[in-house]
């Protein structure tokens, strides 16, 4: 049971840190692809798990979880890029 709380704790952390980091990559360096953001948050999944020494099984819910996560923060953010530019499109028009 102490380990759930603990593993909640680390796994919170880590998802806002991976939301945060996905977000100012996207929104500031707009040429950069967007798999090279997920597996940088993956490769700090890895470390954060490595440093904390989390087990097995939160190594790999914390890499694919940060992957997941960091997926659609890229996706959202390159959305309303697209919905932007099409907007400006329109009002052009």
């Amino acid at each position: 049971m102490e380990y759930l709380l603990v593993f909640s704790f680390y796994f919170m952390g880590m998802v806002s840190l991976v939301m945060i980091l996905s977000l100012l990559i996207t929104f500031f360096f707009k040429n950069v692809h967007f798999i090279f953001t997920v597996l940088m948050c993956m490769l700090i999944g890895f470390v954060y798990s490595v440093v904390f020494e989390l087990s097995y099984l939160g190594l790999f819910v914390i890499i694919f979880i940060n992957g997941a996560i960091s997926a659609i923060v890229v996706g959202l953010v390159k959305a309303g890029y697209y919905a932007s530019r099409k907007a400006e499109n329109i009002k052009q028009s």
